[in-house]
């Protein structure tokens, strides 16, 4: 009887566990996906007259090597976004987490943006696909990487 006892006393932590475990999960499931939804947005977002300040909200929301790399990649399109008075909207109009874990996670997520510049009579419509790897950093989901998809 005491054997029975104890073994129920470990199923009893184990499901415990396990529903802590489930709890993590799911929680870092939705955390991770607001924040991609998030720093999506703000990537597909810039005007030609803020792009310091629209560059560095993306820079914020990542990790520091995917920081320096958009860094590098965003300030060679300054010139040009500033010359033909680039602006662009955009919101994500679907996500879905792909694979994900307690620190990590891969989300799926489709931009709906408008871009508008001074070549153009009326703006155009893009529909963009991304896959945002998600870290967990010092308390806060960062992008760690972004491929289109």
């Amino acid at each position: 009887a005491a054997i029975g006892a104890i073994r129920g006393h470990h199923g009893a932590a184990w499901l415990g566990w396990a529903r802590v475990q489930s709890d993590r999960l799911a929680t870092a499931r939705t955390e991770a996906t607001r924040s991609a939804v998030l720093v999506a947005t703000k990537m597909a977002g810039y005007s030609y007259q803020s792009l310091t300040t629209d560059f560095a909200d993306v820079e914020k929301a990542s990790t520091p090597s995917f920081a320096a790399t958009f860094e590098k990649q965003s300030s060679s399109l300054v010139s040009i976004l500033k010359k033909y008075k680039a602006t662009s909207s955009g919101k994500v109009s679907d996500a879905a987490v792909e694979k994900w874990s307690t620190s990590r996670a891969e989300v799926l997520v489709i931009v709906d943006q408008t871009v508008k510049n001074s070549t153009t009579a009326h703006p155009s419509q893009q529909e963009n696909g991304l896959l945002l790897t998600m870290v967990h950093q010092h308390g806060r989901w960062l992008l760690d990487s972004v491929s289109v998809k």
